[in-house]
Formats: C-alpha cells, sequence, structure tokens
C-alpha cells in the first residue's frame, strides 16, 4: 500500500516545484529585461548629462587633450562615449564623483598623469568635459603601465624577444 502513494507524492512535488519555480523565472526575466532597459536610458531624461556627454563626444577630437594620449586610448574612449547614453563616469555638477575621487587617489601622480584639480567646482559642461577626459585618460594610461606598457623590455638588449601583453583599453573601460 506504501508503494501506491509513493509515485502521486512525487508528482505531486514534482509539480509543486515546477509552479513555484515558473513565476520565479519569469518575474527574473521581466525583472532582467526592465534593468536592462533603464541602464541604456538612465540620463537621457536629464539635459545636463547629455549636454555634457555631446560635449565629451566633441572634445575627444581636440587635439590638445589629445596629444599625448596613446591612439589605442584615444580610440577606445571615443568609440565608448559614442555608445554610452548614461551619466558621465567620473564627474557630477558638483565636480568629481566619490568614484572619480577614489580613482584620481588610487595611485595616480600629476607628475606621470594629466589629471584634473580634485576639488575643484567645474563651471560648465565644457570643464566637466575635459576634466572626464583627462580622468579616463589617466586611467587608460595607468592601466597600460600597471600590464607592461610603461617602457619597452626589448630595448633593453638584443636578448630579450618577448614583449608583456597590453590589456585592451575597451576591456578597462568596460
Amino acid at each position: 500500500m506504501r508503494k501506491s502513494y509513493l509515485l502521486p507524492l512525487f508528482l505531486f512535488a514534482a509539480q509543486a516545484l515546477t509552479l513555484s519555480a515558473a513565476p520565479s523565472a519569469c518575474a527574473d526575466d521581466t525583472t532582467e529585461s526592465a534593468s536592462q532597459d533603464t541602464r541604456s536610458t538612465s540620463g537621457l531624461s536629464d539635459p545636463s548629462a547629455q549636454s555634457i556627454l555631446s560635449v565629451i563626444r566633441d572634445k575627444l577630437s581636440d587635439p590638445e587633450l589629445s596629444k599625448d594620449a596613446h591612439a589605442d586610448d584615444l580610440a577606445a574612449l571615443k568609440a565608448f562615449y559614442h555608445d554610452w547614453l548614461s551619466r558621465p563616469l567620473w564627474m557630477t555638477d558638483m565636480g568629481l564623483s566619490a568614484k572619480g575621487q577614489q580613482a584620481l587617489f588610487e595611485g595616480l601622480t600629476r607628475a606621470a598623469f594629466n589629471l584634473p584639480p580634485a576639488g575643484v567646482l567645474p563651471e560648465g559642461p565644457e570643464q566637466q568635459a575635459v576634466a572626464e577626459i583627462k580622468l579616463d585618460l589617466s586611467i587608460l594610461k595607468y592601466a597600460r603601465h600597471a600590464s607592461g606598457g610603461r617602457s619597452d623590455p626589448t630595448a633593453l638588449g638584443g636578448k630579450i624577444f618577448q614583449k608583456p601583453p597590453i590589456r585592451d583599453p575597451s576591456a578597462v573601460l568596460a
């Protein structure tokens, strides 16, 4: 008599598990797609963020800002900000964001990097865009140096043939 109850019990348990898992899976899919929509459109309703992003896109072509930048870093920044729809990464209306301040003081020195001023209140989108680009380029340069791109080991002598793998600037930005 016990065996006859086992099969319905297992079927009932399997059905209960399926029903309890199905709504949460659907809810997760809905939540995930809603969060993707929010990520892709966050900042679009904020005109100041859009004006800063358009100035950043324009300033990336400024030869004065990009004269010391590595060509790969500059190309990665242009591609990144071409597709970026949210707020600037490091700047707010009040200057550097908390993450921008953290990145600025993470080991970047003024002697080695062209850094934006830490505590200055930008007067408008132009200054915000310049500070954003300077910090972006400094971070990418730092990542290049950290992965072995500060000097060319093959220049030390004829016995060194390997070059260190340099991290792709697009991957650093991502």
